[in-house]
């Protein structure tokens, strides 16, 4: 493939620097749309953020008059190496690749189409950054405690500063990401906003409150590498902790269901059967009525060896546990006996 020499574009470039160059830019945006015939070239500069020499600048060709590779021939600024390249119709190249660039001095570049036709310099109007400050996570509306676990009310808002917020009034450019450790349907939410208005999880949810779990919100600054994460934790009214009076070792006969008995129980609250860590389908209502509550194992729902726990559930709220658990010995039938005795199963 034949590529013109920097000097022949440079040449060309300073022939052409008083003749209009078409771009469109997006003001005060970090992407900007440059035009020359048929070669445009999206450049999108990437600001140094939180004190560091972190930028880039972006160039990615949407087409050209030729359908051939453009050629990013010339950057002008602070001493960066840099080797000419081709880019093709739809491809990117990112400079300087180790995303190094502090926010001193000005870029400057040259690209064009493969034979020279069409010519993009930026002369007289060159490419800065603008060193961007730490982002920020501050809470707005919050509210820690849920205190129904029928219809939660807990709350979670935050407001975002600093990073390309810091550009102008509606020109920053974020992606929020809001995640939660409790299942609850819909996450992550996922979205882009310009800084200036309170996130609000349970609005975002399509939510009236939101129920007990660990909440982290990750912000991605659009026009920098940097982010800021920030998590809180929502406290549900748990049922009460009540423990299996009957733990321990517990020996049945092949076929003969087991028995959990609690220490108390209370209305509403649901108390599941978990065998080796997993939900059986067995379970009891709590009847707030004097202790024992008894639950009766179904002997399908475990073999010899398995462990019996229980769980509480009280509608959208976290489950707890129970205090204690039972190991299961199940033991066999007899399968024959000798004259004159009969064979017994021990246990249960």
């Amino acid at each position: 493939m034949r590529i013109s020499s920097i000097y022949q574009y440079l040449h060309k470039a300073l022939l052409v620097f008083c003749l209009a160059v078409f771009f469109i830019p997006l003001a005060n945006a970090q992407t900007t749309t440059f035009t020359d015939g048929g070669l445009v070239v999206d450049v999108f500069k990437s600001n140094p953020c939180e004190g560091s020499n972190n930028g880039f600048i972006k160039f990615k060709v949407i087409s050209t008059s030729d359908n051939l590779p453009a050629q990013l021939q010339l950057i002008i600024g602070p001493p960066h190496l840099f080797v000419p390249q081709a880019i093709a119709i739809g491809s990117s190249y990112t400079f300087n690749p180790s995303k190094t660039l502090s926010a001193v001095g000005d870029y400057e570049f040259i690209i064009a189409d493969f034979t020279g036709t069409d010519v993009i310099n930026t002369f007289g109007s060159p490419i800065s950054f603008t060193a961007l400050p730490d982002i920020t996570i501050t809470d707005a509306i919050i509210d820690l405690t849920n205190s129904d676990c029928t219809n939660p009310d807990g709350k979670i808002s935050a407001n975002v500063g600093g990073g390309s917020k810091s550009l102008g009034v509606g020109l920053g450019s974020f992606t929020y990401n809001w995640s939660t450790t409790n299942g609850l349907a819909g996450f992550p939410i996922i979205g882009t906003f310009d800084g200036t208005t309170t996130l609000d999880l349970a609005t975002l949810a399509g939510l009236a409150g939101l129920p007990g779990g660990d909440y982290t919100l990750i912000i991605n600054d659009n026009y920098s590498q940097c982010l800021e994460t920030k998590s809180w934790t929502i406290t549900d009214p748990q049922p009460a902790t009540q423990i299996i009076t009957n733990a321990g070792p517990q020996t049945v006969c092949q076929g003969t269901d087991a028995l959990i008995q609690l220490g108390g129980s209370e209305v509403g609250v649901k108390y599941e059967v978990l065998v080796n860590g997993a939900f059986s389908g067995i379970f009891k209502m709590g009847d707030g009525l004097a202790p024992p509550f008894n639950i009766p194992v179904l002997s399908t729902a475990f073999s010899n060896g398995q462990v019996l726990v229980v769980r509480a559930v009280l509608g959208s709220c976290s489950s707890k546990v129970m205090t204690g658990f039972i190991t299961m010995t199940v033991n066999p039938l007899p399968t024959g006996s000798i004259s004159g005795t009969t064979s017994l199963c021990v246990g249960g």
